[in-house]
């Protein structure tokens, strides 16, 4: 049996797994993205039971056995457990989730990354600000984070300087007026650009403290989803249940 790992991790995935058993994709702090087995982790009793539900944030030891790990004990630190008593705030979680599933990788840990989940995660939780704000500011973040934000200083296309009117996922940014009648994109106005000045300057913690409207929120979560889901060349399966649309796939 190979070495173990020991590391803080949260529960991004979970799948059902024999009769009793569960595998789970964990977001660790030291190791990127992690699957693993949790041994009669599906029954009630289990000491894993807790700690092999989605969500579920704590310090996880690892075995090693023929190039797989298995989970061998979790002191639970937060089972974020309050999300389950409110639909957008349990939805943006399990997009939030779904997303860090998708770039999360094996073995690379880009910076911020697990701070990022961690601390929307608990916003949401705790309720200290709207989900919809805490959706914004996860987006804007990780797109940040994972190094493909879109240009917003000069048009995507032309270079021309602001206006804009438009933002377009495929070119990648914002769009001059010239462009946007040619290239199409979702409309893009001052409200939109002055509330991701406002999440690129506050605090996962102060949060509750920023005044952006529910419209604004919808319509910039879902062009910041949409562009995500660009950038990753493939759907997030979560993103009809924060955005509102239906899709296809």
């Amino acid at each position: 049996m190979g070495a173990g790992r020991d590391t803080l991790a949260v529960v991004i995935r979970t799948v059902d797994f024999n009769d009793n058993d569960k595998m789970v994709t964990l977001l660790t702090r030291d190791y990127g993205r992690m699957s693993a087995k949790m041994r009669g982790a599906k029954k009630p009793a289990s000491k894993l039971f807790s700690a092999a539900s989605l969500f579920c944030c704590g310090d996880y030891t690892f075995f090693e056995k023929d190039g797989r790990f298995g989970v061998k004990g979790c002191a639970i630190r937060r089972t974020f457990f309050g999300l389950q008593s409110d639909y957008d705030a349990y939805t943006a979680a399990c997009f939030i989730a779904d997303a860090v599933d998708k770039v999360a990788q094996e073995d690379d840990v880009p910076s911020g990354l697990f701070a990022l989940t961690v601390n929307a995660l608990f916003v949401l939780d705790t309720g200290t600000a709207s989900a919809g704000t805490v959706l914004c500011y996860f987006l804007q973040r990780l797109l940040y984070i994972e190094g493909v934000y879109p240009s917003l200083s000069e048009c995507a296309v032309c270079g021309s300087a602001p206006p804009f009117v438009r933002f377009s996922a495929s070119h990648g940014g914002a769009l001059c007026p010239s462009c946007g009648r040619d290239h199409g994109g979702i409309v893009l106005d001052e409200a939109l650009l002055c509330a991701l000045r406002l999440l690129a300057h506050t605090a996962a913690k102060d949060l509750g403290s920023l005044d952006i409207n529910a419209d604004v929120q919808k319509r910039l979560s879902g062009a910041l989803v949409v562009y995500l889901e660009h950038v990753l060349q493939r759907p997030l399966k979560t993103a009809r249940f924060v955005t509102g649309e239906k899709r296809s796939g």
